[in-house]
Parts: C-alpha cells; sequence; structure tokens
C-alpha cells in the first residue's frame, strides 16, 4: 500500500512490480496483477482503467458502494 500512498498518478502491474524491486518477468507481474485484483474486490484499490490501479476514494456516509463491474464473456 505504501506503493499507492507515494503515487501520483494511477499504476499497473508492471509499476508496482519496479516499486517493489521484483523482476520483471511475466509470472511476477502477473502475480501482482492478481493480487491488484484481489484488493479492489476488497473495496481497497479502484481498478480505474483496465490494468490501472489506485486507492479507493472514502463513500460519503449514507452512499452505497458502486456494483461490481463484470467482466465481458467470450463468445
Amino acid at each position: 500500500m505504501a506503493v499507492f500512498a507515494d503515487a501520483d498518478a494511477p499504476l499497473r502491474a508492471r509499476n508496482v512490480c519496479e516499486a517493489m524491486d521484483l523482476p520483471l518477468t511475466p509470472n511476477n507481474i502477473n502475480n501482482i496483477r492478481t493480487k491488484l485484483k484481489r484488493l479492489t474486490r476488497h473495496g481497497i484499490l479502484t481498478e480505474i482503467e483496465p490494468g490501472q490501479f489506485t486507492t479507493a476514494q472514502p463513500l460519503p456516509p449514507g452512499e452505497p458502494p458502486p456494483p461490481p463491474r463484470s467482466l465481458p464473456t467470450r463468445g
């Protein structure tokens, strides 16, 4: 979370890997992306564009959270 506190723009999984000094391998990037998606589902982060994450903004009192975004289906 410190990575997002220091960021002045939305971050991608690759940016988080770089900030955490992880090797930029596909496995590490995918693992971080999975964790960022999980934090998004828990309301800790927000995915403002596909693959771009930022800290979630607190909701005003009494305002319900937005519904989760559904993923497009393959057809």
